[in-house]
């Protein structure tokens, strides 16, 4: 059995937070943002709540715009990954630019 040698997770928050996840792991945390134009995180949102959520789907419809631009003034040392294709082509993508996708050499090859 091996080790693990990536840990993904979702997050949204400041450097602080940030550096307080790399504490706990004791390894170099990599953020990577995935981007969609406005619309496509409308469409999505509305496919997912739709009719059954109504107020929940305003509620994510409203906040979106806010929580792209505390992303877009963050001053963190983030990889952008566009997210419009299917989910398997973005894993690749997010894998590829964190450089996930070669062998573990024991090297940090994070950015930042």
């Amino acid at each position: 059995m091996r080790d693990a040698e990536r840990l993904g997770f979702a997050i949204l928050g400041t450097g602080a937070i940030a550096d307080r996840y790399q504490q706990a792991i004791g390894a170099p945390v990599t953020l990577v943002r995935l981007v969609a134009q406005a619309s496509e995180v409308e469409d999505r949102l509305r496919r997912r709540h739709g009719e059954v959520d109504p107020s929940g789907l305003r509620w994510h419809v409203d906040r979106a715009p806010t929580l792209a631009a505390i992303l877009d003034d963050a001053d963190l040392p983030m990889l952008d990954v566009s997210n419009i294709d299917h989910p398997d082509e973005t894993a690749r993508a997010v894998l590829t630019a964190a450089g996930w996708d070669r062998p573990n050499t024991g090297v940090d090859s994070s950015p930042g």
